[in-house]
């Protein structure tokens, strides 16, 4: 893994929605197979056409043309890019609405929690 930062730096840098993010994408790496691949190329290509090409996107586009291990790399990585790329993608090629409710739920108590302190 190349220009990662440490947990402790990421969490410094982190907003909630990139916790989840980020939760999302740990989970995500977990399954990452052919046919969640084409569904996560397809999401992209509906991107391009809805919003225009950028940056982004084929950033997107060279990490699954790389193959699984940098799809799983791009989906777990703490550093800024990392960051970044999950905020630009859906993550429902590979995780299901009851799995990405329950984790929104989680990390909305959590910032609740962390409010109410």
């Amino acid at each position: 893994m190349s220009e990662h930062t440490s947990t402790n730096e990421a969490t410094n840098l982190y907003q909630p929605n990139d916790f989840i993010a980020l939760a999302l994408g740990r989970l995500a790496a977990t399954r990452v197979t052919p046919e969640g691949t084409e569904k996560l190329r397809s999401f992209i290509e509906f991107l391009r056409r809805r919003h225009g090409d950028n940056t982004y996107l084929r950033m997107w586009d060279a990490i699954v043309d790389r193959g699984p291990e940098a799809i799983r790399e791009a989906f777990t990585e703490l550093s800024e890019r990392g960051q970044i790329l999950r905020s630009v993608i859906s993550f429902r090629a590979f995780v299901t609405k009851a799995e990405r409710d329950a984790i929104f739920r989680e990390h909305t108590r959590a910032a609740g929690a962390a409010i109410r302190r």
